[in-house]
């Protein structure tokens, strides 16, 4: 379960230092994969992330911040399920429209929120 929360980790620095260098274009990049992929598949894809993330919050330090993000991706995941697709694509095109200073602050939110859950991760991996 390490091995998830260090990818994790460094996904979200990888997406955190675009959002804050490039905004303009993660709007372009990220849009069009956004919409290629079904509902159906983004909500097993978030589901899945969540019991990752319920299963890896023993490995951590304080692992009150994995299973807030594991119950966070569960919710996500559920009204990727049940929700209609104009109400997740309202959401969407709301999250599109933000000014470039809030894609910033995102960027620095998630890049404080990776480093954070790197910082829980013991650093002692044994591969066998």
């Amino acid at each position: 379960m390490q091995y998830f929360l260090y990818i994790i980790s460094m996904f979200w620095i990888l997406c955190a230092v675009l959002f804050i260098f490039f905004p303009k274009k993660v709007k372009k990049i990220f849009l069009p994969i956004l919409y290629a992929i079904p509902l159906w598949l983004w909500a097993i894809i978030v589901l899945g992330a969540a019991v990752l993330f319920w299963l890896s919050a023993s490995v951590v330090a304080n692992p009150v911040l994995v299973k807030i993000l594991a119950i966070i991706a569960v919710i996500k995941g559920v009204l990727c399920l049940v929700l209609p697709k104009s109400s997740i694509e309202k959401v969407w095109s709301w999250f599109f429209s933000w000014s470039i200073s809030w894609y910033i602050a995102a960027g620095v939110l998630m890049l404080s929120l990776a480093v954070y859950l790197l910082s829980q991760i013991p650093y002692q991996i044994i591969i066998s």
